[in-house]
């Protein structure tokens, strides 16, 4: 946890060191100490069930001078509160059966919060990135015609150890064609061949048979590809592939791949090449027929696009962030959680759509000492103010930005305490108010969490305006939504299936 912290963070410590007790609790606590001299003090309990886990949460804040009785006091209501939990019958961890769904993460992934990616106590799932060029393609034997299908492509795998399945989570479709996979809902079981001390293989099979053009052509195409892993991370492909039926051809390609997306310039690397006299020909018996290019746009067409995995199919996107969306009772006000995808920090910016007398009163101030408080939504009682502003809940050293956009109001902030309050209601998807107070003015907004597309389409039946005003936005257009799992061209093929006009 402390090699994967980010910036602001000094330090992590234990207080209570995990464990799994017999009715299957995990409870744990950690000190967090902020660079900016904060101290915060978390409390978790997992509680293990049959289709997935309840987890508990207590955030506190401290000055690094609490007793003993503090940390006990917090410690008994965990426990406390932990051994309430009670399952429906059928439902308890002990009532797992053969075909029920696993997890593609460990429980040691859910308590250091890796997942099992990256820097992880327990590794149990990578990312593969593996680049095409023009001269692996010509070592090949792929014909030259068929170069510019693939050169400076990118097959992005997904890999669960513990699961044992590996996915094309791929963003450009063409590239399926060569890892033999359609999409995460034709991911293939894989087995570890090749195993030494620090190296392994990832080895799957797969065959796709398809009709020619006339009655009676059919071609079988069968894959025998691994992926080589050297001290945990990905470092090449290689793709046996085997075509038989009215004609018989073979190509074996060798890929070099790694634990992170390729730049734009390594890609435009890739696409270079200068025929010459040992350039390959252009035969119609060394290539796939047109048709089997085809199926890419057949299988597209037949994959969920809301359902792409629980990694990042865009990490290299245009705006260097992804995002998480979330919708105000009213509907007509949003605020989104930006996170960036490599170093920086994360902010979060509400915007009311059109403007409110209120919201204007109190943020237009930026000047004012003001107090802003984010809580659960259970505590609210509508009109009153106090029940929105719960000293515990208080942030400090709040700071924003406001800014006016064409009748537009713009309240934005990257405070280290207002953003990792935020992110753990994304990650509990548990809905909570964000309210302020100043010289007199008070605001208080409470926000859902847009988890699916369903949710998505509810905010077009409340307003449509809010629903165009929300797609105009610019890191909607040039980033990806976390929990969704879209891009923009995603919302905008929905919008065409539903007959959605803005």
């Amino acid at each position: 946890m402390n090699k994967r912290m980010s910036d602001s963070i000094s330090k992590v410590s234990w207080l209570i060191e995990p464990g799994l007790s017999d009715n299957n609790l995990s409870i744990f606590a950690y000190k967090i100490e902020w660079l900016d001299g904060d101290i915060t003090y978390e409390y978790k309990s997992l509680v293990l069930g049959r289709e997935g886990y309840v987890e508990l949460t207590i955030m506190l804040y401290g000055d690094g001078n609490e007793s003993e009785e503090f940390f006990d006091y917090y410690s008994d209501i965990i426990k406390g509160i932990a051994s309430t939990v009670k399952f429906d019958e059928g439902f308890t961890y002990s009532d797992f059966q053969k075909d029920d769904y696993v997890s593609s993460q460990t429980l040691t992934n859910l308590i250091d919060k890796s997942y099992g990616m990256g820097i992880a106590t327990d590794p149990t799932n990578h990312v593969a990135y593996c680049l095409i060029s023009t001269s692996d393609l010509k070592i090949s034997k792929i014909t030259e015609a068929d170069f510019p299908r693939f050169a400076g492509k990118v097959i992005n795998f997904y890999v669960s150890d513990v699961k044992e399945e590996i996915a094309d989570i791929s963003e450009e479709d063409e590239v399926n064609v060569l890892s033999g996979m359609y999409g995460p809902g034709d991911k293939q079981t894989f087995k570890k061949t090749e195993v030494y001390t620090n190296a392994y293989s990832v080895a799957y099979t797969n065959i796709i048979e398809l009709k020619g053009d006339k009655e009676g052509d059919k071609v079988k195409y069968e894959y025998k590809n691994k992926l080589q892993f050297e001290n945990g991370k990905p470092v090449r492909l290689f793709a046996y592939i085997d075509q038989t039926g009215f004609s018989i051809s073979k190509w074996t390609l060798k890929l070099n791949c790694r634990d992170y997306d390729y730049t734009t310039e390594e890609k435009l690397e890739a696409k270079k090449f200068i025929p010459n006299s040992n350039s390959l020909k252009r035969t119609t018996t060394g290539t796939p027929p047109p048709y089997f290019f085809e199926l890419v746009e057949k299988m597209k067409e037949l994959e969920s696009r809301g359902t792409v995995g629980t990694t990042e199919k865009n990490k290299n996107n245009k705006w260097g962030s992804k995002y998480s969306l979330f919708i105000e009772e009213d509907f007509d006000t949003v605020l989104i959680f930006e996170s960036p995808l490599m170093k920086g920090n994360k902010s979060v910016r509400i915007i009311s759509y059109g403007g409110y007398k209120f919201f204007n009163g109190v943020y237009s101030r930026n000047d004012s000492s003001a107090e802003t408080f984010v809580q659960p939504a259970s505590f609210k009682k509508s009109g009153d103010m106090e029940s929105y502003m719960k000293e515990g809940f208080k942030i400090k050293d709040f700071k924003w930005k406001f800014s006016l956009r064409d009748g537009d109001e713009i309240m934005e902030s990257n405070n280290v305490n207002y953003t990792n309050n935020i992110e753990a209601y994304i990650a509990s998807n548990t809905s909570f108010t964000v309210s302020t107070k100043n010289d007199g003015w008070w605001y208080a907004g409470t926000f859902k969490l847009v988890n699916d597309i369903e949710d998505f389409h509810e905010i077009y039946k409340k307003n449509k305006s809010t629903y165009c005003s929300i797609l105009k936005e610019d890191l909607v257009k040039k980033s990806k939504n976390q929990n969704i799992q879209y891009d923009y061209s995603d919302f905008i093929d929905f919008n065409k299936r539903n007959n959605i006009n803005c």
